[in-house]
């Protein structure tokens, strides 16, 4: 069938992995396994149908879109209970959301050449997904993100909104860490769309003041729990440092420790929970979730 189906559409392509192009259509052959792709302005609605009959059309479904076995692990554990991805390494998701709809294959080829081998990309529809990107010497920096953003604009001419999120170790509370931060996400797209590049220090204070206070209630308790590991003299050295204006010596001082040790601490404090609390947003964030801290120990 498929010598046919080339003999009558010269531009037909025939591969692994679907096309999502708005100049094709797409159909998937179960008996060979591949994918089928027709340039639209050959084919008549007559033939569509026909081919429907025949074919199975694709859609660009996170089904479809997933077709690696690394997408499919992932996309199985966040969204149908499969078992948790091995790797040695912490993790971050990178959440993304394009304002409109981008040929596939060609904006997976430019993530995938961007980020190198590091990463993981998982579609979740045509507009929205997120990138894994595991842990290395050569983890990504902000202003690396904001280069990938002006590379998609100059190649597809078009916005990315992107989340970037903290790293995580791969236990059983990682698809909970993924969930939270898609909100996170939600949230801070709505009250500043004008920015297109958001993390945890960006859209926490934000978040606080536009969840309801029993879902707020819950997100305080997550992340006091994952940032202090329940370490209450952690709690406390961190609280007395913000307390003081990140005084380094001043908190020192208070806290009866040599300068240089609590320096040590909070630096190893910021590259574990990757929140920098130098930072005026990364500060006022940590500091609520202290207080809450303080709060939920009197009453519980």
């Amino acid at each position: 069938m498929i010598k046919k189906l080339l003999q009558l559409y010269p531009g037909i392509l025939i591969q692994d992995y679907p096309r999502f192009d708005q100049n094709y259509y797409c159909f998937f052959h179960e008996r060979t396994n591949e994918y089928i792709s027709i340039p639209k302005q050959q084919l008549t609605d007559r033939e569509v149908l026909l081919l429907e009959t025949i074919l199975t059309p694709v859609q660009q479904t996170a089904t479809f879109l997933n077709n690696s076995p690394s997408q499919q692990i992932w996309h199985r554990f966040l969204f149908e209970n499969g078992e948790l991805p091995k790797t040695n390494n912490r993790i971050r998701f990178i959440f993304f959301q394009l304002n409109s709809s981008v040929s596939y294959q060609n904006f997976t080829d430019s993530i995938y050449s961007f980020f190198q081998d590091n990463i993981t990309l998982v579609w979740l529809n045509e507009l929205n997904g997120f990138i894994i990107e595991r842990e290395t010497e050569t983890t990504m920096q902000q202003e690396d993100f904001l280069s990938f953003q002006d590379l998609i604009l100059t190649d597809f001419y078009l916005d990315i909104d992107m989340y970037i999120g903290r790293f995580f170790e791969v236990t059983d509370q990682l698809k909970n860490h993924f969930y939270r931060e898609q909100y996170y996400f939600q949230i801070i797209r709505k009250v500043l769309p004008e920015k297109h590049l958001y993390t945890f220090m960006t859209a926490f204070p934000s978040v606080i003041f536009r969840t309801e206070w029993r879902k707020m209630n819950e997100i305080f308790a997550e992340e006091y729990t994952d940032i202090f590991q329940n370490d209450k003299e952690l709690v406390n050295m961190i609280k007395v440092y913000l307390e003081n204006n990140s005084n380094m010596s001043l908190a020192a001082k208070k806290l009866y420790m040599h300068r240089n040790s609590l320096q040590y601490k909070i630096d190893k404090f910021i590259k574990r929970t990757s929140i920098d609390i130098k930072d005026f947003n990364g500060a006022i964030s940590v500091y609520f979730i202290c207080v809450y801290g303080e709060i939920a120990e009197r009453i519980y």
